[in-house]
């Protein structure tokens, strides 16, 4: 009925179907994803979509098992990105993957993210690290333009790692 009501234009039932099914598809969200915040946004991103794309014109049947199968991947999807953001960072973290090798356009927050934690690196290590990482030096090619041990590169370069490995931990 509630349904039918969104359909003729009345907006109050949106806010009904919020108080009836938000908390049911928070607990939903929330089993998938583990995190209290994002549960909250999943659900939230639910109903907005619902109403500003009108998906109130494609529920067929029970209202609850739409509301459940729909927050349910939405979550999933989440969880998706979330994984996939930590395998771009582990990749450059954990390999010699050079980061102008990671594409800017999908992952720019993660960007972002990492180029900060970059700069707050000591300098030294910081300059190690990008000619190792970002221009895809060696380390006798660093050692031999920065006028310092190999060694010491290598030291800069596994501190760094350790740093950056520290900072981005929530990206895992």
């Amino acid at each position: 009925m509630l349904i039918q009501e969104l359909k003729n234009g009345q907006a109050s039932a949106l806010r009904l179907l919020h108080d009836r099914y938000a908390r049911f598809l928070f607990f939903t969200a929330f089993q998938i994803l583990g995190s209290e915040d994002e549960a909250k946004d999943v659900v939230q991103d639910f109903f907005t979509d619902f109403w500003q794309k009108e998906r109130y014109f494609d529920v067929r049947g029970n209202v609850k098992s739409y509301f459940f199968q729909s927050v349910r991947l939405l979550s999933i999807r989440v969880l998706d990105t979330k994984k996939n953001r930590a395998t771009i960072v582990r990749n450059i973290i954990d390999t010699n993957t050079p980061l102008y090798q990671v594409d800017p356009a999908e992952n720019s927050q993660i960007r972002m993210e990492f180029t900060k934690a970059v700069r707050g690196l000591p300098p030294q290590q910081a300059r190690v690290f990008d000619m190792a990482f970002m221009a895809g030096k060696k380390r006798k090619e660093i050692s031999a333009e920065l006028g310092i041990n190999s060694n010491t590169v290598k030291t800069h370069l596994a501190d760094a790692l350790k740093t950056l490995r520290k900072k981005l931990i929530h990206l895992r």
